[in-house]
């Protein structure tokens, strides 16, 4: 956040190869205190999100 200077927004949290956590206490487990928490409800996929580069739409992480 500091090098981008704003806040980083993901809608995965599990760290890679790490099956995706589908609430806070399994994103907590993953995490702890390493990370701030906004908790809030999840939506109905069940399949982890990409992460796209913003500005060339390049795939960072499938």
């Amino acid at each position: 956040c500091h090098a981008f200077d704003g806040f980083i927004v993901s809608t995965s949290a599990n760290p890679a190869g790490l099956a995706p956590a589908h609430s806070l206490q399994e994103t907590t487990q993953y995490f702890q205190q390493q990370l701030h928490y906004l908790n809030g409800d999840l939506g109905l996929s069940q399949q982890p999100s990409r992460i796209l580069d913003a500005e060339s739409g390049a795939v960072i992480r499938a």
